[in-house]
């Protein structure tokens, strides 16, 4: 840092305020002195005249009221240019350069390019105020016409209002960056505003995902929306979406096959200009079980109609905001009675009280269209059938009525209808023609067909009715009752054209009597569930049983079905079953979490004697529960006692070979990808590693062994390696080849591939000159001499790199499905495709996705597990579901918990060895970190036995850099162990060598995931404490977006786990090779080291070697650009049956080689 004393405490004049920037040694640069100089002179120019501060004080007390400080030049007509200036407090979850940038991009000039003609910027300290970094910055806009000119008059302060916004939501500022794409809006940034504070109030409940809901809110819902409802009843409404969406995620992971819904009544007001008018506004979130069921506004509607007839939706107040692809859909509208009186709060309890049970019966199936030849021949052989029944010239005419098709409008029946014709008698065409405006006749034919004299020939008349769908034919899941529809056709028919028989109706009148009566017997399930009644009868089978049926014996039917529809599921069964006994009947009623049971016991009955007019089944589904109901009412009373062993005994089997199934249900939060070439982090390797298999795979003692490659040969040099490729196949069936492997690899080590992981394969010949762009991606050491072989060029010999390739990294990626379908790896169905031991599946209900077993794998014999369903969740709800049975394992890769609730933990917690190690990272191109003092300073000011006090896993202090399986200085006389005299002692020098006292420090700000969070406020404690500075701790919600900020160098200080996957210190040493690496968390570089590490590859004297490895890890420690603060010892809450692999050699779990005992 710059030495730079000051030449007057006081500030009278502009010229006495002086900075330094955040970087060192720029004095060395005349270019950055100008630059430094330039930013100096702006900055004086911007701020208030006079000066609103006079001395270090009175600067410090402005700082702290005044900023954020954005000001603007005046401008003149067009053309013309104007300086925004900007004075703020640096960004940390982005570069402040690239917010101020973006925003001024985004929304100064909506809908058109803003043109930016300079932007100067700068990191700095005021030498009079050092405590605080600050950033300040100019842009010169170009203003091209009058139009421009009016827009930034307008446009400047609501900039300046988002701006200021944005900065105070602090780690939420990248969120609201990326979500506002859309210009700006004062009853937006108004609920934007509420949010900001509503985070800040509960961060555990809360994340930056409410600002993506906003974002969709200003994009999708109308401006009349917006503007007509008062900002904190739309924040409300995205709020309760939020919460409610919540909330149903958790009921449907604990009773995946219930419906669920969430309805939130909120009474607002509408805006006009005139007044307003009060509604009755719907919040309400569902479950949809399947992609064919459809939930809107119309189900709402006539759902509330039912009990209050006068009720309408308001106009333009339909709101809908529902992920893609996600199972829970939610609706916001407005309710409001078409008299225009108020909606009484009798009429409200009353919806409250039967508004859910109503709208979960009306949910709709979609059925795709159908389409359908006629059948001519049918018909001609309706045509003779129907001529036989006529005998004689008074015989009434026969028809047949079938259903033929239906469209959005009307449901079209065919009509085959023989008559004898007389001379008066006018044409069917004449009768039917307009004789209702609700069904519209289409002729087709009309011929004779014979005579039954001469006068009196057979006429046969086919013709369509093109029938409008009426209400009255609409069940209550908007499912059409053909029943009804057809009667209304007959009923027409009959009016029109007299008497007639109808020949395929009698079956339907008898259906048609005993249902009413049915209907009649139940008449309270008919009212609360008619479609349960319905579905019910009419799945009788076989049909005629739906007219045959004796009343009593479908009244005992049905209530032995109700009674297994209200009984409590338990968890640890596979089914239920209700048998009920009389003198003349045996009734069996089952109720699965499968479906697939109902095929074994169909399929069992049909080779017994018992099948025949003597059984009656249902089969139907509701509420996520399958269902499968037999009546036996055989005279012979041994078939009764054969009936009920069958399906007692195949149920039994069926059970005992669900019970068989081994499936594992585990949770997770986020994971950074399933891409193996960019979710190399230790959390998205534990799931990689379940759908990718590499050329080797670390086997459950910690060695790599073969796995796609069956061999491979190593040059004399140790820089060659050729693998020979087994016969293995992807999920869809192609071929793995070796070419799958070069793309996969090159992929990684192209310049425009980001990945922070590259540096994995730096060990390969011309591996780090392809990814800066420095050579051609084919002159990478990497060749597939055929589709079964693979060479390898190294750069150096690398003992370690056979082990290297059994990291999920190293996974070879379908190179014709990556090129045509780029999107592959976000897909969680058939489309993703791999070659690992698992493979996915459509998700089933509650889970988020689904594994199952992997046929083509190439050691499929030794998968134990048939299933694995990944739910997501959070950490509160995750230790309820495992109490409950619902999850088997959580844990350091899955779910780290700082501590556990669960009673007997003892019983369900595993410890493991990992080589693994908790840094606290310093950002050594932020200031005050890049003085080494300073860091070695801060790091014998801390106290490992506080911060590793709250961690549930076993730890042990760390004063190494490298796992303590790889170290190679664990008792090494220069450690930085804790020393907090000495530590104040550097800190003291520190400051005297930057010119800095001790009141001007800057805040440090400590960055850290959920995990972490106590052990940095055992930090910070300690940092204050001792040293006497202030600190401030930043809590990232998810694992994903606290990687991205530390590996983006977004932090000043930074927790990371750092796990080594190879058995080498090379590994983890080879992470701070290169400043400009991702995984470099610190940015720090050095020749020296780069030197040392150069010489460790190119010897193959293995104590040179380590000796050189050696004096790297004693740089690392001596630079202190980390803080080891504990060697991990990594554990997991598992069920006692659940049986784990898990290898020291690299740390994680590998559930591909998991099962559960018997025992």
């Amino acid at each position: 840092m710059e030495i730079k004393a000051l030449a007057k405490e006081k500030i009278e004049q502009p010229e006495d305020l002086t900075i330094r920037p955040a970087f060192p040694f720029y004095s060395r640069s005349k270019n950055l002195l100008t630059h430094v100089k330039k930013i100096e002179d702006i900055l004086v120019s911007a701020l208030p005249d006079p000066l609103p501060f006079t001395d270090r004080e009175s600067l410090a007390q402005w700082v702290d009221e005044a900023l954020p400080y954005i000001v603007w030049s005046p401008f003149d007509s067009p053309p013309d240019c104007v300086s925004i200036f900007f004075l703020i407090k640096p960004i940390a979850s982005m570069p402040s350069e690239r917010f101020i940038s973006e925003m001024i991009k985004r929304w100064l000039f909506p809908h058109q390019e803003t043109t930016i003609l300079s932007f100067e910027h700068m990191l700095f300290q005021f030498d009079h105020y050092l405590k605080e970094t600050l950033f300040f910055a100019e842009a010169k806009i170009l203003i091209q016409h009058k139009k421009e000119g009016s827009l930034l008059g307008e446009n400047l302060p609501l900039l300046k209002r988002e701006i200021i916004s944005a900065l105070s939501a602090g780690r939420y500022a990248k969120s609201l960056l990326e979500t506002k794409a859309l210009p700006l809006d004062r009853k937006m940034n108004l609920i934007r505003e509420s949010f900001i504070k509503l985070l800040h109030r509960f961060p555990d409940d809360l994340d930056e995902v409410i600002f993506e809901r906003l974002a969709y809110m200003q994009s999708y819902a109308s401006k009349e929306f917006r503007q007509e409802r008062s900002y904190a009843h739309l924040g409300r409404v995205i709020l309760t979406f939020m919460l409610s969406r919540a909330h149903l995620a958790r009921e449907i992971n604990s009773f995946p096959e219930k419906r669920h819904m969430k309805i939130r009544f909120m009474p607002t007001s509408l805006f006009f200009p005139f007044g307003k008018k009060p509604v009755l506004g719907l919040s309400i979130s569902v479950n949809l079980f399947h992609k064919y069921e459809f939930f809107n506004e119309k189900h709402v509607l006539r759902a509330v109609q039912k009990f209050i007839p006068g009720l309408r939706i308001v106009p333009g107040s339909i709101y809908q905001a529902s992920i893609a692809n996600d199972p829970i859909v939610s609706l916001y509208l407005e309710l409001e009675k078409v008299d225009g009186s108020l909606i009484t709060l009798e009429e409200k309890r009353l919806l409250k009280r039967e508004l859910d049970l109503e709208l979960k019966k009306r949910i709709e199936h979609l059925v795709p269209s159908i389409f359908m030849v006629r059948n001519e021949e049918e018909i001609m052989r309706n045509i003779l059938m129907l001529s036989r029944e006529l005998k004689s010239e008074n015989d009434i005419p026969q028809m047949m009525i079938s259903f033929d098709q239906h469209s959005q409008d009307d449901l079209i029946f065919t009509v085959v209808l023989l008559r004898v014709k007389k001379e008066t008698t006018p044409s069917i065409q004449e009768l039917l023609k307009n004789a209702d405006d609700r069904i519209r006749f289409v002729p087709d034919r009309v011929q004779n067909v014979s005579y039954i004299t001469k006068n009196h020939p057979i006429e046969a008349n086919v013709f369509r009715l093109h029938l409008t769908k009426l209400p009255s034919f609409l069940r209550m899941d908007f499912s059409v009752n053909l029943y009804l529809a057809r009667e209304e056709v007959v009923k027409f028919l009959n009016q029109h054209i007299g008497e007639i028989r109808d020949y395929n109706g009698g079956m339907m009148l008898k259906q048609g009597e005993l249902f009413t009566q049915f209907k009649r017997l139940f008449q309270d399930v008919s009212q609360r569930n008619q479609d349960l009644l319905e579905n019910f009868f009419y799945s009788l089978n076989p049909i005629e049983a739906q007219a045959t049926i004796s009343l009593p014996s479908l009244s005992l039917f049905f209530e032995t079905f109700i009674h297994i529809v209200e009984k409590e599921f338990p968890r640890d069964r596979s089914y239920l079953l209700k048998v009920i006994e009389d003198e003349q009947l045996t009734i069996a009623v089952i109720r699965g979490n499968n479906p697939e049971f109902r095929s074994l016991v169909e399929e069992a009955l049909s080779g017994a004697m018992t099948q025949g007019r003597h059984l009656v089944s249902s089969s139907i589904t509701f509420e996520g529960s399958y269902y499968l109901g037999f009546l036996c009412s055989d005279p012979q009373a041994e078939k009764h006692q054969e009936f009920k062993k069958i399906v007692t005994q195949t149920l039994e089997k069926w059970e005992e070979g669900q019970k068989k199934l081994q499936i594992l249900k585990i949770p997770y939060a986020s994971f950074v990808s399933l891409d193996p070439r960019i979710g190399g982090d230790q959390v998205s390797s534990v799931v990689v590693k379940l759908l990718f298999n590499g050329l080797m795979r670390i086997s459950p003692d910690g060695k790599p062994v073969f796995s796609v490659a069956e061999s491979y040969t190593v040059s004399e040099d140790k820089k060659t390696y050729v693998f020979k490729l087994r016969e293995s196949y992807w999920s869809n069936g192609a071929p793995v080849v070796a070419y799958d492997f070069e793309y996969a690899w090159k992929k990684v080590l192209s310049p425009g591939f980001t990945t922070p992981f590259a540096y994995v394969f730096y060990p390969i010949k011309n591996g780090k000159k392809a990814k800066e762009g420095r050579i051609a991606i084919e002159d990478v050491g990497i060749k597939a001499l055929d589709e079964r072989t693979l060479r390898v060029d190294l750069e150096n010999p690398a003992p370690y790199f056979i082990e290297l390739t059994a990291n999920t990294l190293y996974s070879p990626v379908n190179h014709e499905v990556d090129q045509k379908h780029p999107d592959w790896s976000k897909q969680k169905n058939e489309n993703f495709v791999c070659n690992g031991p698992f493979r996915q599946v459509e998700p089933n209900q509650g889970y988020f996705f689904n594994f199952v077993k992997n046929t083509g794998y190439l050691n499929k014999e030794d998968v134990k597990l048939d299933q694995i369903l990944l739910i997501r969740t959070e950490k509160k709800h995750a230790i309820e579901m495992f109490r409950q049975k619902q999850l088997h394992c959580m844990g350091s890769n899955l779910l780290p918990l700082t501590q556990c609730l669960i009673e007997d933990k003892e019983k369900y917690i595993t410890h493991y060895l990992c080589p693994k190690v908790l840094w606290y990272c310093f950002n050594v191109n932020r200031f005050p970190f890049t003085n080494k003092k300073i860091r070695r300073a801060l790091s014998m000011a801390v106290c490992r036995k506080d911060l590793i006090a709250n961690h549930l896993a076993q730890r042990v202090s760390a004063y190494t850099p490298l796992p303590y399986q790889l170290t190679l200085c664990q008792d090494a006389d220069f450690l930085l162990k804790e020393d907090c005299e000495a530590a104040k002692c550097l800190f003291i020098e520190a400051l005297e060598e930057i010119n800095l006292k001790i009141e001007d420090f800057p805040v440090l700000y400590i960055s850290c995931s959920t995990e972490d969070r106590e052990s940095s406020e055992a930090l910070k404690h300690r940092w204050e404490s001792t040293l006497g500075i202030k600190c401030e701790v930043e809590v990232s919600h998810y694992w994903k977006q606290h990687f991205q900020k530390v590996s983006e160098g977004n932090y000043q200080v930074g927790s990371m786990y750092w796990t080594s996957w190879v058995n080498d210190p090379i590994y983890t040493l080879q992470s701070f090779k290169y400043g400009k690496e991702k995984v470099n968390f610190t940015g720090w570089e050095s020749k020296k080291y780069q030197k040392l590490l150069d010489l460790s590859d190119q010897t193959i004297d293995i104590e040179k070697r380590k000796s050189y490895l050696f004096q790297a890890e004693k740089m690392v420690i001596d630079e202190a650009i980390v803080i080891p603060i504990s060697y991990s010892v990594d554990y997991l809450i598992k069920d006692p049956k659940l049986m784990l692999s898990h290898s020291s050699s690299h740390g994680t779990v590998d559930f591909s080689q998991a099962y559960f005992s018997k025992k």
